[in-house]
């Protein structure tokens, strides 16, 4: 399993599971569903973004992060 995410693209994720997770605990929505949907949705998201692997990127061959160059002096 090969890292595919970026800093950025890891962060907005991190931000939008945390998120949504506060949103599951806090009930905000009328509907169980909705919050029950919204708590796995911040999960996934939060566990993708600690191991910045996406599986779906991984399906359509999307890479965010950017192979570094190594400098041999």
């Amino acid at each position: 399993m090969r890292k595919n995410l970026n800093r950025t693209d890891g962060l907005i994720r991190a931000i939008l599971g945390i998120l949504g997770i506060v949103l599951f605990f806090l009930e905000v929505f009328q509907s169980d569903k909705i919050e029950m949907i919204t708590g796995i949705i911040g999960v996934i998201l939060l566990f993708s973004a600690i191991i910045e692997f996406c599986p779906f990127y991984y399906f359509f061959g999307i890479k965010t992060r950017q192979k570094h160059k190594r400098k041999f002096y």
